[in-house]
């Protein structure tokens, strides 16, 4: 996770899950090489160092899957491809998002996310689960909010995927905690796929996922969301690379 040096605004419990999961391509232990899939007669995660870092450096000139959009469905391409100056969004990312990996029954996202979510609510049962929210945020959402500092590395467009001057990919799920807060729900659990601009390599990919764990303890109660203080900050993370 990319260190992101902040006060936090609000007191709260944390929980991140990352996972490379079907988008990474190279699992990291011995267990999964071996059982990798065979495609074209090579295993999935057999690509060349060189093509990692052209895929990662120039991913709009990679192979890109294009499918056609059913009715009812969200045209990403669409949504994401602007032609505003500031965007930096390729055709590769874009087919990135909308799989909700997380949501797939049996998927080992699904998996970990379903056991996290249900041991939550076995100790609290007014955790309410966020698992669909828009991947496409605002600055403010994502940084002012989070008290970022305005030059932070992060906010930079070669850290991040913009869509135009004031809208991006979420960097990660923290950015729908002051929303979510603003709406009442002081007690839940977020989980989303997030981007940033990392190159391809055995742990890094510009797609991944995050579990988000808030909770607003007795004593943070009635206070305006921007003026909360911090009273209790506590993380988990997990790492997982299939």
């Amino acid at each position: 996770e990319r260190s992101m040096t902040r006060n936090p605004a609000f007191a709260l419990v944390g929980i991140s899950c990352f996972a490379a999961a079907a988008h990474a391509f190279a699992p990291a232990s011995a267990f999964l090489r071996a059982r990798a899939p065979v495609v074209a007669g090579r295993r999935f995660f057999e690509t060349s160092s060189r093509c990692r870092v052209l895929r990662a450096q120039h991913p709009d000139k990679s192979r890109v899957l294009q499918s056609s959009v059913a009715a009812g469905e969200v045209d990403w391409a669409k949504r994401l491809l602007t032609k505003h100056q500031a965007n930096n969004v390729t055709p590769y990312i874009a087919n990135l998002v909308g799989r909700d990996l997380h949501l797939k029954k049996a998927h080992p996202l699904n998996i970990i996310k379903t056991k996290i979510e249900t041991y939550f609510k076995s100790r609290d049962a007014e955790f309410q689960c966020k698992d669909s929210l828009d991947p496409i945020v605002t600055i403010t959402q994502c940084f002012d909010d989070l008290l970022i500092p305005a030059d932070h590395p992060g906010r930079r467009p070669s850290d991040t995927y913009y869509l135009d001057e004031t809208r991006l990919l979420r960097t990660h799920t923290s950015a729908h905690q002051t929303e979510l807060l603003r709406q009442g729900v002081t007690k839940f659990l977020c989980t989303g796929d997030v981007y940033r601009r990392d190159e391809i390599d055995a742990s890094h990919y510009p797609a991944f996922h995050q579990m988000e764990g808030v909770k607003i303890l007795p004593e943070c109660d009635n206070i305006e969301v921007p003026q909360l203080s911090l009273s209790l900050s506590l993380s988990l993370s997990l790492s997982l690379s299939l």
